[in-house]
C-alpha cells in the first residue's frame, strides 16, 4: 500500500503527517513505529494521521513507538501548518480536535502558529528523579499529558539521555510521563531538555514547555510570559484564564512524498 506523507517539525520536534481525510486508514502500533524509525522508516518523534470527523479536522497522534498520546502541542501546530498550506482551512483562527479535546489555533502576523492548550494543572505530587548519577526533585504537572518537571544547575550534566530516568514512587506514573529538566537562564527565560514518553529525548516538546512555563510562573510568582529555549529553538508560553496557556512558535513543512507501507513492514 502506498501512502502520501508530509514531513514537518516545530522547533525540531518532527512528525510524519499522513493525510487520511476520509478516516479509512487503520495503522497498527508496529506500522507507526517502523514509519517513525530513523533507520528503517522515514524517521520522526511521532506520527499524525489527519482526519476529518463530523466536519472538523482531527489529529490522531501517535508516539514514535506506536502508542497513543492525549495531545501534542508542537504536532498540533505542524498539522495546522499543513491545513493552511493546502488551503483546507482559510481562516487565521480555527479548531483542531484531539483526544484531549478541541484546540484553538491561530496564525499571527509573523507567520508563527499558536495553540491554546490545557488546562495545565499542578498535580501536587513530588517525585525523585535520577539520571546520570544525579538525583533531583520533580513535580508532576498535566498539560494534559503527564510531565515531571525538575530544575537542574547544568543541562549538560544529563548526558545523552538515552534511557528513561529512574523515578519514585513508581505508582504515581502508571501510564508513564514526560520528564522535563530545566535550567534557569534569565528573568522569565529557561532552557529545557525533555525525555518524552514513548520516544526518548527530543529537540522540543510543546506540552512539556507549557508545563515548564506554568511551573516557572509559580516558582517566580509571576503571570508574565515565559520563553522556553529547547535544543530546536524557542517557544513562548502565555497564561490565559482557567489554567489554559497559549503556545507560540514556528511550524515548518520540509518534505512531501510517498511511502510503501508493505516495504516498511517487511
Amino acid at each position: 500500500m502506498k501512502l502520501k506523507f508530509i514531513k514537518g517539525h516545530g522547533t525540531g520536534n518532527d512528525f510524519v503527517l499522513i493525510p487520511d481525510h476520509d478516516d479509512q486508514l487503520d495503522l497498527t502500533p508496529d506500522q507507526v513505529a517502523v514509519i517513525c524509525n530513523r533507520s528503517f522508516g522515514i524517521g520522526a518523534d511521532g506520527l499524525i494521521r489527519i482526519v476529518k470527523k463530523a466536519g472538523q479536522w482531527f489529529m490522531d497522534y501517535r508516539n514514535a513507538d506506536g502508542s497513543h498520546a492525549e495531545i501534542c502541542g508542537n504536532g498540533t501546530r505542524v498539522m495546522a501548518r499543513y491545513l493552511l498550506s493546502k488551503k483546507l482551512v482559510t481562516e487565521s483562527n480555527f479548531t483542531i480536535g484531539t483526544r484531549a479535546g478541541d484546540v484553538q489555533v491561530s496564525l499571527d502576523e509573523n507567520n508563527l502558529i499558536s495553540v491554546i492548550l490545557g488546562p495545565v494543572i499542578d498535580e501536587k505530587e513530588v517525585l525523585t528523579v535520577q539520571i546520570q548519577g544525579f538525583q533531583f526533585q520533580g513535580e508532576l504537572w498535566s498539560a494534559p499529558n503527564p510531565h515531571v518537571v525538575s530544575i537542574v544547575e547544568d543541562l549538560s550534566q544529563l548526558g545523552n539521555m538515552l534511557e528513561l530516568p529512574v523515578f519514585a514512587p513508581v505508582d504515581k506514573l502508571t501510564n508513564g510521563a514526560n520528564f522535563e529538566f530545566v535550567q534557569l537562564v534569565s528573568e522569565h527565560k529557561v532552557s529545557m531538555r525533555v525525555y518524552e514518553r514513548g520516544v526518548g529525548e527530543t529537540l522540543s516538546c510543546g506540552s512539556g514547555a507549557c508545563a515548564v512555563a506554568k511551573y516557572m510562573q509559580a516558582y517566580w510568582t509571576t503571570d508574565a510570559a515565559i520563553t522556553v529555549v529547547v535544543p530546536g529553538g524557542e517557544l513562548i508560553i502565555e497564561s490565559l484564564p482557567q489554567q489554559l496557556v497559549r503556545l507560540t512558535g514556528p511550524a515548518v513543512l520540509v518534505a512531501e512524498g510517498e511511502l510503501d507501507l508493505e516495504a516498511l513492514s517487511s
